[in-house]
């Protein structure tokens, strides 16, 4: 912006470089838009302080609502998507790994775990006490992951 001549140039004061406020302000001034002509995003607006009364929020806010599950509800729904990529990288892994427990995959958290659980795909090999499970691939998950390999 200093090249097209839209921002001033910085004054030199022995070895820095140190702008004029005033000059930065009467040119930031003259820039074309403004506060008019910015979008606003309605998720700008949500009160998040947990009162949900219309006087606490904005009315242009949209609503927050949360859907809770239970877990078989939980299942269906993660059965009923597509594999996402961090499932489909846990489960190449545990293919991998086919003959192995594994308790960690790069990339792939507890929530992918959990995913490919419910699907079926993986299972705990060996439980240990208070720490993270070790896991195994399953019959279902090695046939799903031959097939995305096919594809």
């Amino acid at each position: 912006m200093i090249g097209d001549g839209r921002m001033p140039k910085p004054r030199r004061i022995d070895a820095r470089r140190v702008w004029d406020i005033r000059a930065l302000d009467q040119a930031f001034d003259s820039l074309p838009g403004g506060e008019d002509h910015i979008e606003r995003n309605p998720w700008d607006d949500v009160c998040l302080t947990g009162d949900a009364s219309p006087d606490a929020r904005n009315e242009r806010s949209p609503p927050i609502e949360f859907k809770t599950y239970t877990p078989e509800e939980w299942k269906q729904i993660v059965c009923a998507s597509p594999l996402g990529k961090r499932e489909r990288i846990g489960l190449g892994a545990y293919y991998a790994a086919r003959n192995e427990k594994l308790s960690y995959i790069k990339g792939a958290g507890i929530g992918t775990v959990e995913r490919l659980e419910a699907r079926g795909f993986i299972s705990v090999a060996e439980e240990r006490g208070d720490r993270v499970p070790f896991y195994r691939i399953t019959p279902e998950g090695e046939a799903a992951w031959l097939r995305l390999e096919n594809d």
